[in-house]
């Protein structure tokens, strides 16, 4: 690009056309050396000190350039014979990618009053602005017009054509030989050369390229306005390449790492929308997006929050992988003390128990990561049926009435023979085989390591499960004991007491009546038997039953079902009434009344203080428990609805019909039916915080999904964009009938019949074999050491040394556990 020099020193926005007679022979010798062009050139137009103006050179290396676009590349070599040049296959430069310069201007056009000094290309004249320019001087044209330094070595503008050696000595001789006469005797260009080449309006393209920077430094000082217009029109006269170019320069300038930019607070907050997927690659994005996601801020902001939201916390967990890690780091350390690599001044840091310890009061590197990625993949594996099964058998062909398991053991019991059977959980192996009720067992639960179980011998046992052996022995009943319940003190926020004051058995028998009795210790109570028991091994003698409570009377027929929490009991009665009974003083509070038929099950939720029952008339209905009135009536299921589980947001209800219904407790809308089942549900489980349900009849069981944002399933129903029921899998399918089922986070346990032996067996499908196994065993040794530690057996120190020492070990309190969900739910 060059710099024309006008008489009235300033600059027009006009186009600068070919004359085509100017120059003619240069130009009609070039083409008979094999050159392809035209004589009509496109003039790209500026306002920036600058006129592209394409016309016949008289270099031929400015008319070369002039003819064939900006770039270089586009010249394509290859001789054709002694003094010819090589072909040039690409036209004039588009002006692109504007639609308006998709046509050619003509030179009749030019010549119209319409297109005179004006481009169709460019804005309004009032919208161009006129920028003053003084005349280029002689020696300035000279060296800009490409009239200087003809005796040198070739220039990098004409060995970059891409043509070979011979054709760029014989371009730059004819070159020489075109401006031979523009040169005066002292080397400089003659007038008339400078002005015959400013009239043509003729650059030498090399002297342009030479040129740049001072258009640059031009450019530089535009204001910001003219540097937007001049910039418009170069990039309307690029062509498709060039603007590829451009492009790859700008987008990458225009990009903006906002998490390194922003605080680190801020960028906590971002992560915590995205899913987990995302939340991968971002790590993968650069180091300091890495450092966001893995770093160790993240580990509280990032995971620990993602735990909490999901659902995964446990402190209990974290706990024990805190007191873990402390115990390997505090051997690692002493066995490099014994080896001398610790100095006198690490020594004292490492006793036990000491407070000043900064090594046993770090969390485990990456820990809330590493359960968050434990908790995510045992979920995958319930949703894509990955499991390792365990198969025994169990109580014959006998139907198991009851079953608790956890992660050591399978507690069940049965109706013949009257024995209740612990397995273990990994294994399946017989660990124990619990002997004493004289008649079916029809009710169990156990806490820790006590067991309570109820018969239909009309009395109440309590064993230790350790070692086997019944400790208790509760009568009073009359009849068969048909279902209990274990309530352990749990604060009253309302009040700010401990409710109920000590841990209680409450018990429902046919003869229509509750008893409530205290909860032993087997370890620490003194044994208890009635007069009419084993006099050898009842210390106490006779007399009356020092841990009975109060007899609660009220029902009419047999109670069915119990549930409750703090000082509330909720009981489901024949009599087709549900009673709510405060525990404390053993009265009944509210009788609700409303069902036409026997009530088979309740429920009840604390937090919300409502409570729920299911009856053989076919309905469920809702109640608030501290006025006794009934909320809604649930209708919708056509048969006895015998099973319900309540919780804060879901009533999960099951019947005779073969059908599940997941309600709203609070608006009382069926949020979804879930079929599937062929015949009556005999048995489900729902937890809320698993989000996830499984269900038992006969010929199968059935894993559904609670809730899901994101995506449908069959059975599957939508309710405010959420989707609630989607069947998820079965689990399994070749069995007669399904006794019991349930779950816990890893595992699902099941009993069941077999078709072709109609024996039943137990089914423990683990979902999460594989997954840190080691870490669970080492965990479970650990718990182990620290319960003999806390007995004293075991070199631990007292359990008053273990308690200080623990409190030191970074060991999350009941208070922090409590902050920490009361900050992410805000």
């Amino acid at each position: 690009m060059v710099e024309a020099p006008r008489t009235s020193g300033q600059f027009s926005h006009s186009h600068v056309r070919t004359n085509s007679r100017a120059g003619g022979s240069s130009l009609r010798a070039h083409k008979r050396r094999g050159s392809i062009g035209s004589p009509e050139v496109n003039v790209v137009h500026s306002p920036v000190h600058m006129v592209h103006a394409g016309a016949e050179s008289s270099s031929n290396i400015g008319l070369l350039m002039q003819e064939r676009s900006v770039s270089p590349n586009r010249v394509l070599g290859g001789s054709s014979g002694h003094g010819k040049l090589a072909h040039i296959v690409a036209g004039p430069t588009p002006l692109t990618p504007f639609p308006e310069a998709s046509g050619t201007i003509r030179d009749h056009e030019m010549d119209s009053p319409s297109h005179s000094g004006r481009s169709p290309n460019l804005p309004s004249p009032t919208m161009s602005p006129t920028i003053m320019h003084q005349p280029v001087p002689p020696q300035l044209g000279a060296s800009m017009l490409g009239l200087d330094n003809l005796d040198g070595d070739l220039p990098s503008y004409v060995t970059h054509l891409g043509i070979d050696q011979e054709q760029q000595h014989m371009l730059w001789a004819q070159h020489r030989r075109n401006i031979s006469g523009s040169f005066d005797g002292s080397g400089n260009p003659t007038a008339a050369a400078v002005e015959a080449a400013a009239r043509r309006g003729a650059p030498n393209f090399g002297r342009l390229m030479a040129s740049v920077e001072s258009i640059v430094t031009s450019f530089d000082q535009l204001p910001i306005a003219l540097k937007n217009y001049a910039l418009m029109h170069v990039l309307r006269r690029c062509p498709y390449p060039t603007l590829q170019f451009a492009s790859s320069l700008i987008l990458p300038t225009l990009k903006r790492d906002f998490l390194a930019l922003l605080p680190v607070e801020l960028s906590y907050q971002i992560l915590g929308y995205v899913d987990l997927r995302c939340l991968g690659r971002c790590a993968q994005v650069s180091k300091s997006w890495n450092r966001v996601v893995d770093g160790d801020g993240a580990e509280l902001a990032v995971w620990k929050r993602r735990l909490i939201l999901e659902g995964w916390y446990n402190k209990d967990e974290v706990n024990r992988a805190q007191r873990r890690y402390s115990r390997t780091t505090r051997q690692m350390y002493m066995e490099e003390d014994s080896s001398g690599d610790v100095d006198m001044a690490d020594r004292s840091s490492l006793s036990v128990g000491s407070r000043s310890s900064s090594i046993v009061s770090r969390y485990p590197p990456h820990l809330f990561k590493k359960l968050h990625r434990r908790h995510h993949m045992i979920r995958q594996n319930w949703n894509h049926g990955v499991y390792e099964q365990v198969s025994f058998p169990g109580h014959d062909t006998n139907v198991v009435t009851c079953l608790q398991f956890d992660a050591e053991k399978i507690v069940a019991g049965s109706d013949v023979p009257p024995t209740i059977h612990i397995y273990d959980t990994r294994t399946g192996r017989l660990r124990r085989k619990l002997i004493g009720h004289e008649g079916g067992i029809w009710a169990l639960q156990y806490s820790d390591s006590t067991l309570v179980s109820g018969s239909t011998d009309r009395t109440v046992r309590v064993w230790d499960m350790d070692s086997g052996r019944c400790t208790h022995l509760f009568e009073g009943h009359t009849s068969t004991v048909r279902c209990l319940i274990i309530l352990k003190p749990t604060m009253n926020p309302e009040r700010g007491v401990m409710e109920p004051s000590e841990p209680l058995i409450v018990t429902g028998s046919r003869d229509a009546s509750l008893r409530v009795w205290r909860l032993p210790d087997p370890r620490r109570d003194i044994p208890y038997y009635p007069s009419n028991g084993d006099e050898n091994n009842n210390p106490q003698g006779y007399g009356s039953n020092p841990y009975f409570r109060h007899a609660m009377l009220g029902h009419t027929s047999s109670v069915r079902a119990l549930a409750g929490a703090g000082n509330v009991l909720v009981s489901g009665s024949y009599d087709s009434t549900v009673r709510v009974w405060d525990l404390e003083r053993g009265e009944c509070v509210h009788v609700c009344r409303g069902h036409s038929e026997k009530v088979y099950s309740v429920g009840y939720n604390h937090e919300t203080r409502r409570a729920v029952s299911g009856s053989m008339d076919t309905t469920v209905r809702v109640w608030c428990t501290r006025t006794g009135t009934e909320l809604f009536r649930l209708d919708g299921h056509t048969n006895l609805v015998g099973l319900l589980e309540l919780s804060p947001q879901y009533l999960i209800s099951a019947a005779a019909d073969a059908t599940l219904r997941i309600w709203n407790p609070e608006t009382s809308a069926c949020l979804s039916t879930l079929t599937g089942h062929a015949a009556a549900i005999t048995c489900f489980h729902h937890d809320p915080k698993l989000n996830r349900i499984v269900s038992g009849a006969e010929n199968g069981i059935k894993v559904w999904e609670l809730s899901n944002r994101a995506g449908r399933g069959v059975g599957a129903s939508q309710n405010g964009g959420v989707i609630h029921g989607r069947f998820i899998r079965d689990l399994m399918k070749d069995v007669q009938g399904v006794w019991r089922v349930r779950m816990d986070e890893r595992r699902l346990v099941c009993a069941v019949q077999r078709d072709e032996t109609r024996k039943t067996s137990f089914e423990v499908l683990d979902f999460g074999a594989g997954i840190d196994d080691d870490d669970d065993e080492k965990y479970e040794e650990d718990d182990v050491e620290e319960e003999e530690e806390r007995e004293g057996g075991g070199g631990g120190g007292s359990g008053e040394d273990l308690e200080d020492e623990e409190g030191q070990e970074g060991v999350e309190t009941e208070e922090e556990y409590e902050a920490d969900v009361d900050d992410v739910e805000a």
